[in-house]
């Protein structure tokens, strides 16, 4: 009861009266039914047919312990409750096949093997002194060796670890980051440069903007692009008219429109009146 009440974290006395309560319900709606199962059950325990725990429950449905409603280790005593024949083992106790596996799975894994809650299981590993299951995934000096030329995301991938872990492993070996694989330039990309401005070249290939200029400049290329002068034409034009109609006017762009106006206002102030 007092094991229950632990998982339940509810005292002795309301599981008592759920128990009270179970077995009432039970009679009352099972009828003929329960009676059948009992019986079976009650043959099923017979001797030399080992005593009913929690942990030969959670055999026979096969560790699924998330389709009852309260922990395994309820359900023996309600069923000796109900008919006498079924002989259980107190819950209780420990068995030495139970035991073993603390420390070796995860007490959730455990505690969803035996029927029992994980708080039961923690606190029997820890009365046994026995470590949380942690285990430790060593590394290889093969691994090692990855780490010097794959990437973070790639070296997490194939190895199976975590983004975390690359990095710390990095900085205990002092490894430094390898470099991002550069993609070849093939001659039809080179064709490309210079016909078109780097930033219509390096969304087309998908590349970066700067990387596409070192090359257009590496191999000689002229930009396409040239600057369009401002006439004094253009200039007067710009006093009479708002952004929009001058950018639409004049074939430029509101922020080429506004970066002159700004320098126009900047050389007013800084002249002499």
């Amino acid at each position: 009861m007092r094991e229950v009440g632990s998982v339940l974290k509810r005292n002795r006395w309301f599981v008592r009266k759920t128990l009270r309560k179970a077995l009432d319900a039970l009679r009352r709606n099972a009828g003929f039914r329960l009676s059948l199962a009992l019986e079976e059950m009650a043959k099923r325990c017979a001797p030399p047919a080992p005593l009913l725990s929690h942990e030969l429950l959670a055999q026979w449905v096969g560790g699924d312990a998330g389709r009852f409603r309260y922990p395994l280790f309820f359900y023996p005593r309600l069923l000796n409750h109900l008919d006498h024949r079924i002989r259980t083992s107190p819950s209780a106790r420990w068995s030495p096949a139970a035991e073993k596996l603390l420390g070796q799975l995860p007490d959730a894994e455990i505690a969803r093997r035996l029927g029992r809650g994980v708080k039961t299981v923690s606190y029997r590993r820890q009365q046994l002194g026995m470590p949380v299951f942690n285990p430790i995934l060593r590394w290889t000096p093969e691994e090692d060796s990855l780490l010097r030329t794959l990437s973070t995301e790639e070296a997490a991938s194939r190895l199976g670890r975590t983004a975390a872990a690359i990095e710390g492993r990095r900085g205990k070996l002092h490894i430094p980051k390898p470099h991002p694989r550069r993609r070849p330039w093939t001659p039809a990309e080179d064709n490309l440069l210079g016909t078109k401005p780097d930033t219509e070249v390096a969304r087309q290939l998908g590349r970066n903007t700067n990387v596409v200029g070192r090359r257009r400049r590496a191999l000689g290329l002229a930009s396409p692009y040239k600057k369009r002068r401002w006439t004094a034409r253009e200039l007067a034009l710009l006093d009479s008219l708002s952004g929009v109609e001058a950018a639409a006017r004049l074939g430029r762009s509101i922020r080429a429109v506004y970066g002159m106006r700004s320098r126009q206002a900047a050389d007013r102030r800084a002249s002499p009146s």
